[in-house]
């Protein structure tokens, strides 16, 4: 799926590509993920087949199938490649990340 929207940010007007899962976000050859939802503001990492190295925001959806997996091991991950926004969603509420990159802005909803 693709929506086309707008970034707030950086301070320029951006194109953005907003991505659901199962498409592959690769940080790495070892480093392979799926989020369920991602937005990538640099159309140089976008290709037809995956997204090359890390996009400005991911949001993964909690279930209790995948919730330690996201909380823990997804949310180091995607520190260690710069991610700039991660976002976790449960039935309930919406848990925002500043992960650490200077230029972050942290988006809840």
């Amino acid at each position: 799926m693709e929506i086309p929207i707008q970034s707030s940010y950086p301070k320029k007007r951006v194109e953005c590509f907003v991505g659901i899962a199962p498409t592959d976000v690769v940080f790495s050859e070892h480093d392979v993920v799926q989020p369920d939802v991602f937005v990538v503001c640099d159309q140089k990492k976008i290709t037809e087949a995956n997204i090359q190295s890390s996009p400005d925001l991911i949001m993964e959806v909690l279930s209790p199938a995948t919730s330690l997996k996201d909380k823990r091991e997804k949310k180091n991950l995607y520190e260690k490649y710069g991610v700039k926004e991660y976002n976790k969603r449960s039935r309930f509420n919406v848990h925002g990340s500043r992960l650490k990159s200077p230029n972050s802005l942290l988006i809840k909803g």
